[in-house]
C-alpha cells in the first residue's frame, strides 16, 4: 500500500510539473524567445 500511495503522489507531481513546463514553454514561444531553450 505504501508504494501505491507513493506512486500516485509521484504521478500527481509529474502531472503538475508537466503543466508548468508546458505553460512556461508556451509563454516563451509567445514572447518569441524560443532560442533560449
Amino acid at each position: 500500500m505504501e508504494t501505491m500511495g507513493l506512486r500516485s503522489s509521484m504521478s500527481i507531481v509529474v502531472m503538475i510539473m508537466d503543466r508548468e513546463i508546458i505553460t512556461y514553454t508556451n509563454g516563451l514561444e509567445e514572447s518569441g524567445s524560443r532560442e533560449y531553450l
